[in-house]
């Protein structure tokens, strides 16, 4: 799928949200929308100046053969849920108001979207190797990750994000399955780095125990 096309459907996709409520007289969703797109450009840019190598694999990792097919599964279910989601909220919003949210608890909800997007950018810095799916990126000389947002608990920034997410507990059901140990290839040394338990949504809580090193 090309840029353009991603383009073209998002558009429609944002028109289908503003149909579902009734009228284009929504300000937080224009709100919302600006910051997406401010964001997210920005984002892009860095990435693509910092490491075009990762966002080349951001854009291209679900082409990838060894994606694990469970988190395909997932990431599809998810994104449909997450489509039906933003065609509900305007029906609820602004359509019937089937529900009375209080602007405190919507700038509630939206700071958990700014400290979400901060981890997820300290993620991005110190994690060369955050693929957008779950794989064993032996075409990139992946190594274990052995920095990043892990507090003393060494809960990995996947599991405080979902604790952020208001709206996609789904997402949860992604660490379930990639908690079991893995085997990487073995051009992958063996070394202190094999013992620390990776973050990131490409690795979710992952236990990499690289061939030979069961000793260490």
């Amino acid at each position: 799928m090309t840029s353009m096309v991603k383009i073209i459907l998002s558009v429609v996709y944002v028109a289908l949200i503003f149909i579902a409520a009734g009228t284009i007289r929504w300000p937080e969703l224009w709100f919302f929308i600006g910051f997406y797109i401010l964001t997210t450009t920005a984002f892009m840019l860095w990435l693509k100046r910092h490491d075009p190598g990762l966002l080349k694999e951001r854009m291209s990792g679900a082409k990838k053969e060894n994606v694990k097919s469970w988190d395909k599964t997932i990431i599809g279910v998810y994104t449909g849920l997450l489509f039906i989601m933003f065609l509900v909220a305007p029906l609820d919003a602004v359509r019937f108001h089937w529900s009375h949210v209080p602007p405190a608890l919507q700038w509630f909800a939206f700071s958990g979207i700014l400290v979400s997007g901060i981890i997820v950018f300290r993620a991005f810095r110190v994690n060369p190797f955050l693929s957008g799916f779950v794989r064993i990126q032996t075409d990139r000389g992946h190594r274990v990750c052995a920095a990043g947002p892990i507090d003393s608990s060494g809960i990995p920034c996947t599991w405080r994000l979902f604790s952020l997410s208001f709206v996609c507990p789904f997402f949860s059901a992604r660490s379930i399955p990639s908690s079991r140990p893995l085997s990487l290839p073995p051009s992958l040394s063996c070394g202190p780095a094999s013992k620390i338990k990776p973050y990131g949504r490409s690795l979710s809580d992952m236990r990499i125990t690289p061939p030979g090193c069961a000793g260490n």
